[in-house]
């Protein structure tokens, strides 16, 4: 089954959006984080090395209601999801 999700970027991750609208993306369910996480660095071009693609790797994807970590699996009913790069501070 194939499912559009809304991918909204926050942080430098903004970069993968440049226009800085929510971007979609159809993903394969069924599909862990790790798998989403794949396919927006393909369908963003990303070389691997690349800054922007290790940002993704070390980003969290949230919900409206909780945070994935890359063994959990896509639920098939989330349209929204947002890239939520690390930060520090107080």
């Amino acid at each position: 089954m194939t499912t559009t999700i809304t991918l909204i970027c926050f942080g430098g991750l903004a970069a993968l959006s440049p226009e800085g609208q929510p971007m979609p993306l159809e993903l394969d369910l069924p599909a862990t984080v790790a798998d989403l996480k794949v396919a927006i660095a393909r369908a963003c071009d990303l070389m691997p090395d690349s800054a922007l693609a290790q940002l993704l790797q070390k980003s969290a994807i949230g919900s409206e209601t909780r945070i994935y970590i890359d063994s959990d699996l896509i639920p098939a009913s989330l349209s929204h999801l947002a890239l939520l790069p690390p930060v520090s501070g107080g």
